[in-house]
């Protein structure tokens, strides 16, 4: 537990990640409230689009400069997540002293702990301040319009239970879903890092990157006309209005990106057992 406790400090004294939680959340706060200055109070926007919060929290609202913000960055998200934490070990003699002192198994899963409950934590805390400071912000009881309505998932979705029950609800279930995404994507930064020893500091940023960009371009073309089992239209909220999101799928597409972290992982770990 020793290492998994010095990995989170270390995680949350990254700047990277400081300064990435810290601009997020001034995202997640000022984007529903500058939505709400500039149209909440007009007539006319609130008879033609509205005047709910299930239609302007960040991942929904596809139309705020928060919402642009963040898709824009998704991919970054992952990267700064693990940041140099693995690097700045390995490239020093701290990884020998660490794993000499204990046990390298005991070293290497500290750190998978560590970069997903972090990643997992963060992201979900933001999107959920994000949906609460929304559904504070507008009218909870607003009538809802024609816009409103393309925005409510289709009935055998898995978010239409969520939505039903309460549409604030469904905005937690996708927050829990990116925080879900975004840690299993800083598990495959980490692997990738613990496989290919960097050299350069910069490189251990920018390959991750890479390769995730590859990854996800590629699984959009062998998806195309299978949107349901795609985790990039899985996990935008707007999709499932439009297609019919089962919770198989998302299950299916989650292992798959669990399956894919597990075996790189695996050859992160025999990779550091290698160079002791």
């Amino acid at each position: 537990m020793s290492y998994f406790f010095t990995d989170i400090k270390k995680i949350y004294k990254s700047r990277s990640v400081r300064w990435m939680c810290l601009l997020l959340l001034v995202v997640m706060i000022a984007d529903p409230v500058s939505v709400y200055l500039a149209y909440g109070k007009s007539e006319t926007f609130i008879k033609n689009i509205g005047n709910h919060p299930f239609m302007f929290w960040l991942l929904i609202n596809s139309g705020s400069w928060g919402h642009r913000v963040f898709f824009a960055l998704k991919l970054v998200f992952p990267v700064l997540s693990v940041g140099l934490l693995f690097y700045n070990e390995y490239a020093s003699s701290a990884f020998e002293y660490m794993i000499v002192r204990r046990n390298a198994g005991f070293y290497y899963i500290s750190k998978i702990c560590a970069v997903f409950l972090s990643a997992f934590v963060n992201f979900f805390a933001l999107l959920s301040v994000n949906a609460v400071v929304t559904w504070a912000v507008f009218r909870g009881d607003a009538p809802k319009t024609e816009q409103y309505m393309y925005r409510i998932p289709q009935k055998r979705s898995f978010a239409y239970p969520f939505y039903e029950r309460n549409p604030f609800y469904e905005a937690i279930l996708y927050a829990f879903l990116w925080a879900l995404t975004i840690a299993l994507l800083a598990l495959f930064v980490f692997a990738v890092q613990a496989v290919c020893r960097f050299k350069n500091q910069y490189m251990v940023l920018l390959i991750p990157y890479v390769i995730i960009y590859a990854v996800k371009y590629v699984e959009g073309l062998l998806l195309i006309g299978k949107e349901s089992h795609d985790l990039n239209m899985i996990t935008q909220p707007i999709c499932a209005n439009m297609f019919t999101m089962k919770s198989t799928d998302a299950a299916a597409a989650f292992l798959g990106l669990m399956f894919a972290d597990a075996i790189l992982l695996i050859a992160g770990y025999i990779r550091s057992r290698e160079t002791l």
